[in-house]
């Protein structure tokens, strides 16, 4: 939701603009023009991944999220069994 309106309701509101004039937003929709020139600029620029909401993350934030986690997981198996070849270097007869 977006200054508490469903996302399907804004994009319809979106839609309707470009074959509306003006003054028929702010009356018919009760939109304040800014806001509705903001919501096309943003489903312009961001096409899908407009409105996502504060924490969530695009499609490339998300993938970049999970590489970083299993970049960190395999740092720290490498250094296991560094120590482990080690160890059994030692104690090998």
């Amino acid at each position: 939701m977006i200054d508490g309106l469903p996302l399907e309701w804004i994009h319809l509101c979106v839609a309707l603009a470009t074959f509306l004039p003006n003054s028929v937003y702010e009356v018919t929709l009760g939109i304040d023009i800014s806001s509705l020139y903001e919501w096309k600029r943003q489903l312009s620029t961001d096409g899908a991944e407009a409105f996502r909401g504060n924490g969530n993350r695009t499609g490339l934030e998300e993938e970049n999220r999970e590489l970083r986690l299993e970049v960190r997981r395999l740092r720290e198996e490498t250094e296991i069994l560094k120590k482990a070849a080690a160890y059994f270097a030692k104690h090998q007869r």
